[in-house]
Order: structure tokens, then sequence, then C-alpha cells
């Protein structure tokens, strides 16, 4: 039986899809979700935009470039809605660059341009910080110098391609070092290939079983830790970031077209978990969020997760 989506899912609003902001090496400095103005609602028109989540993970806002942040949300009701911002980490030079009216300097100098025009015109992306109103760029004439180009003769052409022949084999080169790279890194660390996001609809579903046990291990992992240092916001992170990890994996198993044997325990595990996950948010202290852990893994618990486990690791 395949999967039939339906018009049950929550509904994600972006406003400004492509975000703007300037290389930094601080972690998490800017509030993606209010830059893009990013709002939710579930099928009954309720807000559920404080119930958005964002993962960074991909982020390297000290490298600048054009990288991807994945946004989820869930209603009460189990439905979930995926989508995604495309965030542009500029360098300083380019941000000075770009309120001089001057084009950045980057590689993908062209689109930044583009981009950076069509938000002026609209007023949807944002780029951040905003100091001042950009100027709209000078159009720069270009002049061909045929003086140079005869200078350069066949000389010239075959310089062109011994340098370009030296590029090639150089590429070679170091994709030959990457693919050798990654081929020792993932025999030495296998479970590198074991996460969460490498699980394919494909798949065994004793891999998705084994992904959401090191699911359930990291929400007692963030328990104990908010037992030990107390730091609330740390746990109510760690928690989220396993119930956007439970997102993939319960997305990935919906559009599953394989529903042998096992399917229905794995689905309600996965929906286990992330109620779970959704009630030890709104813990107000370890105590709390360690009694509704034992609730749902503990004590008597513990047997019907062995035989959940012997169930789906055939």
């Amino acid at each position: 039986m395949d999967f039939e989506p339906t018009n049950h899912n929550p509904v994600i609003r972006i406003g400004n899809r492509d975000v703007y902001v300037e290389a930094t090496n601080l972690s998490h400095p800017y509030n993606l979700i209010e830059l893009a103005q990013v709002t939710a609602v579930d099928q009954f028109a309720n807000n559920l935009t404080n119930s958005v989540l964002i993962d960074e993970k991909k982020i390297d806002y000290a490298n600048p470039g054009i990288y991807k942040a994945s946004l989820s949300v869930m209603d009460k009701h189990g439905y979930i809605s995926i989508d995604y911002l495309k965030v542009h980490v500029l360098s300083a030079s380019d941000v000075k660059r770009i309120e001089r009216g001057k084009k950045p300097l980057e590689n993908n100098a062209g689109k930044t341009d583009k981009l950076a025009d069509k938000s002026k015109s609209k007023g949807r992306h944002h780029l951040f910080p905003l100091k001042k109103k950009q100027p709209k760029p000078k159009p720069q004439k270009t002049v061909r110098n045929p003086t140079a180009e005869k200078k350069g003769g066949k000389n010239g052409q075959k310089k062109s391609r011994k340098n370009l022949w030296i590029t090639l084999i150089i590429i070679l080169i170091i994709l030959i070092l990457g693919g050798t790279f990654f081929y020792i890194h993932s025999v030495t660390h296998p479970q590198a290939n074991e996460s969460f996001h490498e699980v394919q609809v494909n798949d065994s579903l004793k891999k998705y079983n084994d992904e959401a046990n090191i699911l359930i291990d990291d929400l007692g992992s963030a328990v104990s830790n908010y037992k030990l240092n107390g730091n609330k916001k740390m746990y109510l992170k760690a928690v989220g970031e396993v119930q956007a990890n439970n997102y993939d994996l319960q997305s990935s198993l919906a559009y599953r077209k394989k529903r042998g044997r096992g399917y229905l325990t794995l689905e309600n595990k996965l929906q286990k978990l992330s109620n779970t996950a959704q009630a030890m948010q709104t813990s107000n202290n370890y105590k709390q969020a360690e009694k509704q852990y034992k609730d749902a893994y503990g004590g008597v618990n513990k047997i019907a997760m062995t035989i959940d486990n012997l169930v789906l690791s055939r």
C-alpha cells in the first residue's frame, strides 16, 4: 500500500526564503525564523509558529557561502510538514561592498548581486545587519584591449592550454585524495554511515529501529545532563534536536513503499518517541523530565522495547 499524502499537514509560510547574513565566529548568531518571517498553522488555522524547528547544523557561519537550513513543524495530531531556507553567508568585505553599491568579490558574485537587487525591488530578502539603504550599482562598461590580444598570439593560446591541463590534473589529484580519505574514514568509523539522515526508504526496518534506539538514548542523556548541570536551555536544545531527527525518520518511513512485517511496530515506536520528546519539552525541572522519560521507557516498558527490538531485528 503506497503512501498517499493528505491535506491534514500543517502549513509553513516563509516570507523570505533567501536570508542574507554576515559571516561571524559566533554559534547560532541569528534568529533565522524571525529574519525569514516564518509562520505555521495547522489544518484548523491554529498558530504553530512557536513549534517550528530549524536545523542549522549544515550552516558554517564562519565561512561565506550559500547553505540550506531545514524547517519542520508537527501539530498535536502528529502531522508533519518540512521546508527549507537558503542562507547566504557574506564576508565582511562583501557586505561593505554591497553597501557602497559595488559587486561582491565572492565566486558567486553575479548570483548574489542578482538576489540582492531583487530583494531591494520587492522587499523580500534581508541582509543582516542592515546598516543603510543600498544604492543601485552603476552598470560597468567593458572595453576590449586589441593591443593586448595582438601581443598574446599563438604563444598565449599554448600557455592557456597548458594552464588548463595543469588545472585538470590538480582537480583529478584532489578527487583521488578526497575519495581515498572518505573510504578510509568509512572503514575506520563505520558508525558515521549509520546516522539518521543516511537512512533511505529502501533500507531495512532494523536500520530504522537502530536509529530510533539512538534517539531514545539521546533523550536519556539529555535528562542526565539536565540533572547534572541544571542547564535548561541546553536540555531543551538537546530534546529539540532529537525531535527534529525523529521527524526525518518518520518522513522517510512515511514515503517507504515496502510495508512488510514490523512496519506498524516501527511506526508506533517513532510516534511514541515524538510524543515523549514533545512532552519532555514542557518540563519545568529535571525531576519532571526524568519522570516523563521513565514513564515512557522505564520499568515494564523496557520489556516491550525488548520485544519490539526482536521483531524489528529480522
